[in-house]
């Protein structure tokens, strides 16, 4: 398979255009044959010049905690929260992750970094502990309730919330 590319559509375009000045010579198949291939516009070498195989982008590595690519997943997820927060509207860890994604976090729904994503999320956001933690929004699609790592950050010091996985 091959494609053509913008650029190579341009140049494309640019031999037509030149093919086409070529007034006078349509009547000379030999001319004509000449001026097709001199512009490389023949069957056998139109899509050697015109178009390129395509190109297979390798996955962006998954954001690692510490790094920069990181950070601006960080970001990203606090601003999704944030949003979710103000029209209090829950969101799986899928929807989330698929947020993420279109926003070219390569961040996994099922491993990876979305929990540290999500405990630092609580963390920046919750000012020691004085504000909810807004992770709490991320939940299990058939439980409605987050996963077991929202429960052992609200347990942690500063948060120290008391109860079981579903009462905290």
């Amino acid at each position: 398979m091959r494609v053509i590319t913008p650029e190579k559509l341009q140049t494309l375009k640019q031999a037509a255009v030149a093919l086409a000045d070529g007034q006078g010579c349509w009547e000379d198949g030999q001319a004509v044959a000449t001026r097709l291939a001199h512009h490389k516009l023949t069957a056998g070498t139109l899509f050697q010049s015109y178009a390129e195989a395509p190109v297979r982008h390798r996955e962006r590595d998954p954001v690692k905690r510490g790094d920069g690519d990181y950070q601006a997943a960080l970001d990203a997820v606090v601003e999704i929260l944030q949003d979710r927060a103000r029209n209090g509207l829950p969101l799986t860890y899928g929807e989330l992750s698929a947020m993420l994604i279109s926003a070219q976090h390569q961040v996994s729904a099922y491993q990876g970094p979305l929990p540290f994503l999500l405990e630092d999320a609580s963390v920046q956001e919750s000012q020691g502990g004085r504000r909810p933690l807004i992770s709490a929004l991320v939940v299990l699609q058939d439980e409605k309730r987050p996963s077991a790592g929202f429960y052992k950050l609200a347990k942690r010091d500063p948060y120290l919330r008391k109860g079981d996985d579903t009462t905290i």
